[in-house]
């Protein structure tokens, strides 16, 4: 598979971004954040936009050190998009290794995780703990995810394989 590199610049730094297609991530170390591709019942997937960002996004977010992936996805997507995750539906698609261009940068070498899952439930939307209001939520068909976030070529990579991970879903 051709590598694929995006250059990014995040709050004033600059990074190196890679994806790697592998899906085993216990020898990942310094994980900061999982996003997943969560599909409903008819093949569309959730996307939210929060409040304090506004732009859309796929529901997750940032890993406290320790905490469990799996977990904080599930924990995430419920809060910030009033959906129900099937655990045993998560599946890996792959990682992003995000390189900072500064070497004294506090973050250092670390990891994004993207994966897939099916919706076992979508409650109606409350407001969010964090400004007391309700976060924008849709779903969409996976080809038009690009219409809504520009994540580039890892963006594009990432709904190939979570389209590939919903014919095995469903």
């Amino acid at each position: 598979m051709k590598r694929i590199i995006n250059e990014v610049s995040w709050k004033g730094q600059k990074y190196i971004m890679e994806w790697f297609s592998e899906t085993n991530y216990e020898s990942l170390d310094n994980i900061t954040q999982v996003y997943g591709t969560m599909f409903d019942e008819h093949g569309k997937m959730c996307l939210i936009i929060l409040n304090e960002k506004d732009v859309w996004s796929l529901p997750g977010g940032d890993i406290e050190k320790g905490e469990d992936w799996k977990r904080a996805l599930i924990e995430k997507a419920g809060k910030e998009a009033d959906i129900i995750i099937n655990e045993k539906s998560i599946v890996p698609l792959g990682y992003i290794k995000v390189t900072p261009k500064i070497k004294d940068n506090p973050m250092g070498v670390h990891y994004l995780l993207r994966v897939a899952g099916k919706i076992s439930e979508v409650k109606k939307q409350s407001k969010n703990k964090w400004d007391d209001v309700i976060n924008e939520r849709i779903f969409i068909d996976p080809e038009d995810f690009s219409k809504y976030c520009s994540w580039g070529k890892i963006g594009a990579i990432t709904i190939e394989k979570a389209k590939e991970a919903w014919n095995t879903l469903k």
